[in-house]
């Protein structure tokens, strides 16, 4: 842990290419012995190539009132001094950032999400990277609770496999917001990789499977709500294990 403390003001410049020589080889040092921070560090990195990649959003004009009023009082805070800004900067993690970006612009980003499956599954793909690094470890579920949460939120059914088995193992689920407002998020590791289903309710989307964000995702819809399986697994092994899921919810 001390190890983890020491390094966690360096994480950000780390990501942003910013360190000197030696302090990056410090960081590159305790990434391959410490899975945490290195799940952090992903996380971060896939929040930051989500938001570039949305950039064009939020310029100017085009971006929200809201979004605007709040990277004024940033700008605001940071006049103070340099100090106050360099230490605000490395404090402030980029997953808290996306937070207050894709928060206030949560209309335009409803706007985009529902024209593009692609920018529907980047925003799933960074989910599922954050959701992991931070909420995995204190989640803990049975498939009857799981099925019984989907049936009390979203008043699905859902039949999952009771567990036990050694390549699919089921975390628990969560809740999760994206453009399009509440949706469920079912955590599985699969031969020990993090395996994500989202459901969407209210929503349709074409079949189909791509990559994002290194990530393979897969696609489908039911009725008035779509699936997506997120996984860093090859695209056949991620279409088996689409299939193999599609029974399970009606």
């Amino acid at each position: 842990m001390s190890d983890c403390q020491s390094i966690d003001l360096l994480v950000t410049p780390f990501i942003d290419g910013e360190l000197p020589a030696q302090d990056r080889e410090r960081v590159e040092r305790h990434l391959r012995v410490c899975a945490p921070c290195h799940s952090r560090v992903d996380a971060e990195r896939t929040v930051r190539t989500l938001m570039k990649g949305r950039q064009s959003l939020f310029k100017g004009e085009s971006a929200p009132v809201a979004l605007r009023v709040k990277c004024a009082g940033h700008c605001g805070m940071a006049a103070a001094g340099h100090a106050l800004k360099s230490r605000w900067r490395r404090v402030m993690p980029l997953a808290a950032a996306a937070v207050i970006v894709l928060g206030a612009g949560g209309v335009l980003l409803y706007q985009a999400t529902s024209r593009s499956a692609r920018v529907m599954a980047a925003e799933l793909a960074a989910d599922h990277v954050t959701c992991f690094a931070i909420h995995a470890s204190r989640i803990e579920q049975s498939a009857d609770a799981v099925e019984a949460a989907m049936m009390a939120t979203f008043g699905w059914t859902v039949d999952l496999p009771e567990g036990g088995d050694d390549e699919l193992e089921l975390i628990g689920s969560r809740p999760c917001l994206y453009g399009g407002g509440r949706i469920a998020h079912i955590m599985y590791r699969h031969r020990g990789e993090p395996m994500s289903l989202f459901m969407l309710p209210k929503a349709s989307y074409d079949r189909e499977m791509f990559e994002t964000l290194g990530h393979e995702c897969a696609i489908w819809s039911s009725g008035d709500r779509t699936c997506v399986l997120v996984s860093r697994e090859a695209p056949a092994e991620v279409a088996r294990l689409a299939a193999q899921v599609q029974p399970t919810f009606h």
